[in-house]
């Protein structure tokens, strides 16, 4: 497996806020569950948030197992449009939305930028790097014992954790969770500053080393983890 390059993700430390984009952070899901796994037969499916423009309505997902293996590290969106006797019909094909192209991509699949992302997020913050290890461990042992309904939870609750902009548009997420189940190793150490807005990121994966600087952005009802920069 290759080790994530987490520069690749480092950006302004003013570009971080969630609120870039309007935002229901506790809103039901639209499109039954049902609809979008169908999307993916044969593969168990983490849904990380559900973006709406209009009669569109787009699925952030991770296909995560199929086959008892890792689909791979891939965050894709599955469209839907109203209408029909089904309610919700597919509007084209599951498309990648984590890479830098992820925003054009999503753009042109809902046909314009003015959506409103659907999802839970924010947690505590005294507990935010707790619930990030509790759910990554959570992740880990439901590989372990063969149960993808526990792994699809804790990937969930994960991305409850961290921005949209890093649960759409970056594979971070789903690199730290397949990881963490490797033989290689896995350890995330994390340092609070000292002016409590940010946390220091130390990312080892077998041998490689990345560190980062992660934001502390309000979400919802708490708080989640921004954009990686350098600091």
């Amino acid at each position: 497996m290759r080790v994530r390059a987490l520069a690749a993700a480092l950006v302004a430390a003013g570009g971080c806020a969630e609120e870039a984009l309007p935002l229901l952070p506790s809103a039901p899901t639209e499109v039954p569950r049902e609809r979008i796994d169908a999307r993916f037969p044969g593969q168990s499916v983490g849904v990380a948030a559900q973006v709406k423009r209009g009669e569109f309505r787009a699925a952030i997902v991770w296909p995560i197992l199929e086959g008892g293996g890792f689909v791979d590290d891939e965050v894709v969106a599955a469209a839907f449009v109203r209408g029909g006797r089904e309610r919700w019909r597919p509007h084209g094909l599951p498309v990648k939305v984590s890479g830098e192209d992820g925003r054009a991509v999503l753009r042109e699949l809902l046909g314009g930028d003015d959506r409103v992302v659907e999802r839970r997020c924010g947690v505590p913050r005294e507990s935010l790097v707790e619930h990030v290890r509790g759910q990554i461990a959570a992740f880990r042992a439901a590989i372990e014992r063969g149960d993808p309904g526990a792994a699809i939870v804790a990937y969930e609750e994960l991305c409850r954790a961290f921005a949209f902009d890093l649960v759409a548009f970056d594979d971070m997420l789903p690199e730290w969770l397949i990881a963490a189940t490797q033989e290689e190793g896995f350890e995330l150490a994390f340092r609070e500053g000292d002016n409590g807005e940010w946390y220091s990121l130390e990312v080892r994966i077998g041998e490689g080393v990345e560190r980062g600087t992660l934001p502390l952005v309000r979400c919802g009802e708490g708080w989640v983890f921004g954009r990686p920069f350098e600091g």
